[in-house]
């Protein structure tokens, strides 16, 4: 796993990585939609069957075009999809199923190979209580140092791993950039490589002049400030453990991640 990580003036690596470069909510939001709230007045059963195995959900989420994964599954009114969205992310009992069908990237483990560095101090960056309960869940998570968004000093971190670069207030999605604009300097900002984060279609061009182009106060503002972006993958589509079925059928008990 080829990961970049720039030392810091102290010879020490100080990455912030966010939580949701680690968990996947979405991908479990569609499998929760699947098993506990499929509607056929709400959503595409053309959708959820052309779907079979881990690597097929995957794909669909990380070349979706929209930051709302539940734009993929129905074609009612953008609004209603917005607000079913953000109740995913709020409601505990909702929250209680997506924790059974958690998905972690490949982040996971890049973060137990950075905390087997002794040169790289990482922290993860999380922005509520139910996020904190996952962080604490899993061995690697647990034992890494962790930071609430509205408690981190952004001027201790050299480099930034973050999901969304283009996050809008409609959702209930605290977006790390727009405090980072303030502080961050010179450093490089990692970019989850989504289509939503992009103003053009996947091609060779720039990522310095990609996000210069686009229309978003941040992004345009830490460019201004001599910081670096560039696009990484979330998922190695290569492992093994993408082709086994998903769990959606009622009675399928969900197998815990393996961290060995």
């Amino acid at each position: 796993m080829n990961i970049p990580v720039l030392k810091g003036t102290s010879g020490v690596n100080t990455p912030l990585v966010d939580f949701n470069m680690i968990f996947d909510l979405d991908y479990s939001i569609l499998v929760v939609i699947y098993k506990y709230y499929f509607d056929t007045s709400i959503f595409n059963e053309s959708f959820f069957n052309n779907i079979h195995t881990v690597r097929d959900l995957v794909k669909l989420c990380i070349n979706r075009e929209d930051i709302n994964p539940l734009y993929m599954t129905s074609d009612i009114y953008k609004d209603t999809l917005d607000d079913l969205y953000n109740q995913f992310l709020t409601d505990s009992e909702s929250l209680e199923k997506i924790e059974e069908y958690i998905m972690v990237t490949k982040f996971y483990q890049l973060i137990k190979m950075f905390n087997s560095s002794g040169d790289i101090d990482t922290t993860i960056l999380y922005h509520n209580d139910f996020q904190k309960k996952l962080l604490d869940k899993y061995r690697v998570t647990k034992s890494t140092k962790k930071v609430r968004s509205d408690k981190v000093d952004y001027t201790k971190y050299n480099q930034f791993y973050l999901k969304y670069g283009c996050i809008t207030d409609k959702y209930n999605i605290s977006n790390p950039l727009a405090q980072l604009s303030d502080y961050a300097e010179e450093n490089t900002i990692y970019l989850a490589d989504y289509p939503f984060n992009k103003i053009t279609s996947r091609t060779d061009k720039d990522m310095f002049e990609i996000l210069s182009a686009s229309i978003n106060e941040y992004t345009d503002k830490l460019v201004d400030r001599g910081n670096l972006f560039r696009f990484i993958s979330t998922y190695d589509m290569r492992d093994v453990y993408y082709d086994e079925y998903i769990k959606m059928t009622e009675g399928d008990e969900d197998e815990e991640y393996d961290e060995s």
